[in-house]
Formats: C-alpha cells, structure tokens, sequence
C-alpha cells in the first residue's frame, strides 16, 4: 500500500469513528463480558475473577468514561467559542 491511500483509509476511519460510537461500543463490550462472565459462573464468587479480567473491566469503564468527558468538553469548548464570536461580532456592530 502507498501512502496516499493509508491516508485515505485514516481519515475514512476518523470520519467514521467518533466518541459516541466509541462509547457505546465499550458499552456493549462490557455487557458482553458480563454476560459471558456469568455463563461461566464467575460472578458467583467475586473473590475468584482473575485479576486479567478484572483489570480489562476496569480499562473498558476507565476509557468510556474518559471517552464521554472528553466528547462532552469538546462540544461545550466548541459551543463556548461560537458562542464568545457571535458576542464580538455583535459588539463590533455597534
């Protein structure tokens, strides 16, 4: 592949994945996990979970709530800034 067209496929990919999708996906690995904890009868025993698994729940929470803070702080930065232009712009106008 050249260059050019691993570009192409990165920017396909960052118009494509955005924070929610990327939230809610987490969410439905989490729930996946749980699920398939519970089939095996883990959740019986809390003390039995293999420190891996619980390390990769606690990795998949961290980053979907990292990932929606951070989705929520762009938009208000966002809204802020458009906000602060509609103001200078009308105080240009007078």
């Amino acid at each position: 592949m050249s260059m050019e067209s691993l570009r192409s496929i990165r920017v396909r990919l960052r118009r494509l994945l955005k924070w929610d999708t990327l939230a809610i996906a987490n969410v439905v690995l989490l729930i996946c996990l749980l699920v398939l904890l519970a089939r095996v009868n883990i959740l019986a025993g809390l003390r039995n979970i293999p420190p891996t698994v619980v390390t990769l729940l606690v990795a998949l929470v961290t980053f979907s709530g990292v990932a929606w803070q951070t989705n929520r702080g762009f938009r208000n930065l966002i809204a802020s800034q458009e906000h602060r232009a509609k103001i200078g712009a009308i105080a240009k106008s007078w």
